[in-house]
C-alpha cells in the first residue's frame, strides 16, 4: 500500500494535465556495485556532503536542522553519521531506489505547510553569498512535506528523507515495511521537483564530490576496510 503526502492545488493541476506522469515515469535501473558500496537512490546533483552533529543536520550554510523533526525517535540511530543532500532538477528522473539491500523498518510522513522547497533553492543558489546568509535549509525541513524512511541493512541503518518541492509537496513511497528488497529496487517517487537526503554510518566514505551529477544506481559511498 502506497504512503503519500497530500497534494496542493498546483499538484492537482499538474496531475490533471499529465505533467506529473512525465516527471515520475519509471525505467529499469542498473545498480551493480560491490557489497561495500551504497548507490545513489536518485538521479541528481550532489548539493552537499555533511555530518550529523549533536542530533542535527548541518546545512551548507552551517545552520542546523534537528533530525528528530524528520525521523522522530529513530533519529537516535543516526548520531554522528554522514549524509548526502541530492538536488533533483526538473530534467532528472523523479523516482527513487533502495541504495542497499535490506528491509524498510520505519516510515514517518510529515505533511508540511505547502511552501516552495527552500532546500532546493539553497542547492541551486548556494554559490551566491547572500543566499548563504538566509536560513533556508532549516525552513524547508519545517515547512515542506517529506517522507522519512529507515532501511535496515542488517548491521547498520540507512536513512532516506524525501522532501517535496515547488509548492506541489506530493511524495509517494511504494515500499512495504518488513519486506526484504535488493539494491536498486524502485521504492517511491516525487511529483515535480525534489530533494533527497541519504543518511549512512561514518564507516562509509563518500566517493562523490559536491556539485557532481550522479545517475541512479551509481556508487556514492564505500565502506572503509578495517585492518
Amino acid at each position: 500500500m502506497a504512503i503519500e503526502t497530500r497534494t496542493s492545488a498546483v499538484g492537482k493541476f499538474a496531475d490533471r494535465v499529465g505533467i506529473n506522469k512525465v516527471f515520475h515515469r519509471q525505467s529499469a535501473v542498473s545498480a551493480v556495485a560491490g557489497e561495500d558500496c551504497l548507490v545513489s537512490p536518485v538521479q541528481a546533483k550532489i548539493a552537499h556532503i555533511g555530518r550529523i552533529t549533536d542530533g542535527s543536520l548541518i546545512s551548507k550554510a552551517g545552520r542546523k536542522v534537528e533530525l528528530s523533526r524528520l525521523l522522530g525517535a529513530e533519529s537516535k540511530r543516526f548520531q554522528d553519521c554522514s549524509y548526502l543532500n541530492f538536488y533533483l532538477r526538473p530534467t532528472d528522473k523523479h523516482f527513487w531506489i533502495t541504495p542497499y539491500e535490506g528491509a524498510f523498518v520505519y516510515t514517518q510522513k510529515n505533511e508540511g505547510k505547502g511552501r516552495p522547497t527552500i532546500i532546493a533553492l539553497e542547492n541551486v543558489y548556494s554559490h551566491i553569498p547572500v543566499m548563504r546568509r538566509i536560513p533556508v535549509f532549516e525552513k524547508a525541513a519545517k515547512r515542506n512535506a517529506n517522507i522519512a524512511s529507515v532501511l535496515d541493512a542488517g548491521d547498520f541503518p540507512i536513512g532516506m528523507i524525501a522532501v517535496g518541492s515547488l509548492n506541489v509537496n506530493r511524495i509517494v513511497a511504494t515500499y512495504e515495511l518488513g519486506v526484504p528488497y535488493p539494491r536498486g529496487q524502485i521504492c517511491g517517487h516525487f511529483k515535480i521537483g525534489s530533494t533527497m537526503l541519504l543518511l549512512f554510518p561514518r564507516e562509509f566514505s563518500p566517493v562523490v564530490k559536491e556539485g557532481e551529477k550522479v545517475r541512479l544506481g551509481q556508487p556514492v559511498a564505500r565502506r572503509e576496510a578495517h585492518t
